[in-house]
């Protein structure tokens, strides 16, 4: 398991931060919120993080997919809180588990199966009191755990 902190190895860019300057360390995860999104936009992120190769989205697929797979960038996508669980799950397949914002029947489930959930998800993204609690269990995971 590889640990990823906020605002060092993983960054979200939206409207109000796109301008901002490029960390000194590679930046290994960046999440593209933005609420408009167009491809002039992804064109200045891809330009600037020209060394990051994984992205996250959670909406708009079909759009960052379209421009993301013409320049050989891999994506996660995140859950949201506004699809159940399963469904999600059932969707897609390069995923981003947010256990931040599951209900608390899903983070139920999610910790009761979460060996198998390992099998089907490539980053997590959990509070540091919940990580403290799943340590041992991720201790020998290939994945990423945002913190």
């Amino acid at each position: 398991m590889k640990i990823a902190k906020t605002g060092i190895d993983f960054l979200v860019i939206d409207e109000k931060n796109l301008s901002m300057d490029k960390p000194e360390e590679k930046v290994h995860l960046i999440k593209l919120n933005f609420d408009e999104p167009t491809r002039e936009k992804i064109a200045k992120v891809l330009q600037k993080f020209n060394d990051t190769n994984r992205f996250i989205i959670c909406d708009n697929i079909k759009f960052y997919n379209n421009i993301l797979k013409t320049v050989n960038k891999k994506y996660y996508i995140e859950n949201n809180g506004s699809q159940k669980l399963i469904t999600f799950f059932k969707k897609n397949n390069k995923v981003l588990l947010n256990m931040n914002i599951l209900e608390e029947s899903e983070l139920t489930y999610v910790k009761n199966e979460l060996n198998d959930v390992l099998l089907n998800v490539e980053v997590l993204k959990m509070n540091k009191e919940l990580y403290e609690e799943l340590k041992e269990t991720l201790q020998n995971w290939p994945g990423n755990v945002i913190i």
